[in-house]
């Protein structure tokens, strides 16, 4: 037995600020048609930016993290690109959505400061993606909406991107739990297969094989996993394995596919054009006619194509925020990848000493649920203009808050029995 103490376990789980996050959770992935009129969303986001700075000595060591000051710096572009951009209105928007993505995030590291909060929240926002998987597809949509998840893309990319995480959150527990999270991961699995996404099926695809590189050693998980995917194979749509077929038909010399590559171009001719701070965040759609005609002046389309997007994070990033804004994001990633790693190691090397066992099982099952995630946004996003989608930034922000809690619990020393801790390291 060691005898220890842990400071973070008399406080509560459920708190106001918890309960906030997850009804804005709700609002932001749902979007009820019925609460829409009230503006739901600004009204929390208002609540909890008040509550930051009741708490703002908090806040501005949160803002001292490597991720935050990178995102700062990407807001500043943002701000001058406001100045600059072809479409003002649209860039204050898309700064705006930031600015509310950025009160989201703070409020993960201040409020979800505990592995007990961090589970059910994580719970939670598991719950509210299989409701919206279920609205989709068995309800209808006339009572919530549909916003950046209403086209079967980016709906795909929504579900590719909860699915490792439910995963891992179900090898945590055992029984009942277990059986019910993995549950809502293969209802997750079939709401990619419903929406007929290529896309979302390569996502789909890349998300299972990472899943089962982190379950080296764990024979019995990986059999289930392979199981689920033949039974994928087997029970999908007739219509999808077309879809799916329809990829190497089509490549890139027509279809969709042909589609995607000539806006792919024009939004490099933007970026050649634009290097340092792009068109602006939002402009892409509007600059599109500025450059669909190359040196000879010839264009793939016969017309003016103003207003549509480019189907790719990584080429509207270097449109709309040149090199500054994607050097920028880069860092943020490779942040996300450092927390990652960071935060398994203090998991190791804390196991039975300050970390209770059970929780180094949560902690390290999260963590490795959201690194994959974050890995199906990146894939799926290569075909989809979703940069400003809150996948990104709410798994950052989600991350950073994990994160400090590996780091704050070194601190803490835990009762358990040495016949419950859990070697992580094998």
């Amino acid at each position: 037995m060691i005898y220890t103490h842990d400071a973070f376990e008399k406080e509560k789980t459920i708190t106001f600020p918890l309960i906030l996050l997850s009804i804005y959770l709700f609002i932001e992935y749902a979007r009820p048609v019925f609460l829409m009129s009230v503006h739901p969303g600004i009204i929390l986001q208002g609540l909890l930016a008040l509550m930051l700075i009741k708490n703002v000595d908090q806040v501005k060591i949160i803002l001292h993290d490597n991720y935050f000051r990178l995102y700062l710096l990407l807001l500043a572009e943002m701000l001058i690109l406001g100045f600059i951009a072809t479409n003002n209105y649209w860039a204050l928007q898309y700064f705006i959505m930031m600015i509310t993505y950025l009160i989201i995030g703070i409020s993960f590291c201040l409020f979800i400061n505990t592995f007990q909060k961090m589970k059910a929240l994580l719970i939670i926002l598991i719950m509210i993606l299989g409701f919206c998987a279920i609205v989709r597809f068995l309800i209808g949509k006339q009572y919530f909406g549909s916003g950046f998840m209403g086209d079967s893309n980016d709906f795909a990319l929504a579900m590719n991107t909860i699915a490792p995480l439910s995963f891992f959150m179900g090898l945590a527990y055992t029984g009942k739990k277990r059986f019910a999270l993995w549950i809502m991961t293969v209802l997750f699995i079939i709401a990619t297969a419903g929406t007929m996404s290529r896309g979302g099926f390569i996502g789909l695809v890349s998300v299972a094989f990472f899943c089962s590189w982190k379950l080296r050693g764990k024979f019995k998980s990986f059999i289930i996993l392979v199981l689920a995917v033949v039974a994928f194979a087997n029970f999908i749509p007739q219509q999808f394995k077309e879809e799916i077929i329809s990829i190497k038909e089509e490549g890139a010399e027509k279809g969709t596919g042909r589609d995607r590559i000539e806006l792919w171009k024009i939004a490099w001719r933007a970026y050649v054009n634009n290097p340092i701070l792009g068109v602006g965040q939002g402009n892409i759609p509007f600059r599109l006619a500025d450059y669909q005609y190359d040196k000879e002046g010839n264009s793939f389309w016969q017309r003016d194509i103003g207003g549509r997007v480019v189907h790719s994070i990584y080429v509207t990033v270097l449109a709309e925020l040149g090199i500054v804004g994607t050097v920028i994001w880069l860092l943020m990633i490779r942040n996300f990848y450092q927390k990652y790693r960071s935060g398994l190691r203090i998991l190791i090397e804390n196991a039975g000493f300050r970390i209770a066992g059970s929780e180094i099982t949560f902690l390290h099952n999260m963590m490795i649920g959201l690194f994959i995630s974050l890995l199906g946004y990146l894939i799926s996003g290569a075909f989809l203009s979703a940069f400003y989608y809150p996948q990104f930034w709410h798994l950052s922000a989600l991350m950073t808050a994990m994160y400090l809690i590996c780091e704050k619990a070194k601190d803490n020393i835990f009762v358990i029995p040495n016949e419950q801790l859990t070697d992580i390291t094998k």
